[in-house]
């Protein structure tokens, strides 16, 4: 006799939220010099491009000034 296995799906899966802090801490793990942005995607469970639309969102379109600069979470910009 086969034993077989059958997963029910019985809702779906709400997004995750993160906050401004959570995602400002993502990013500046990301890009830092010699971090693959798709290894910390991929070990905090998120989608690379979320890392680089968060990147956008805090530091603009050209965030590696900020980024080398060591922007700090408290200097960073007002996201409204």
């Amino acid at each position: 006799m086969t034993i077989q296995r059958v997963e029910v799906i019985t809702g779906l899966e709400k997004r995750r939220q993160f906050t401004d802090d959570e995602k400002l801490r993502l990013v500046e793990e990301a890009f830092q010099p010699g971090v693959k942005a798709t290894e910390v995607a991929r070990r905090q469970g998120v989608d690379v491009s979320l890392l680089y639309r968060w990147r956008r969102q805090f530091f603009g379109q050209q965030p590696r000034l900020c980024l080398l600069t060591g922007l700090a979470a408290r200097d960073r910009p007002v996201i409204g």
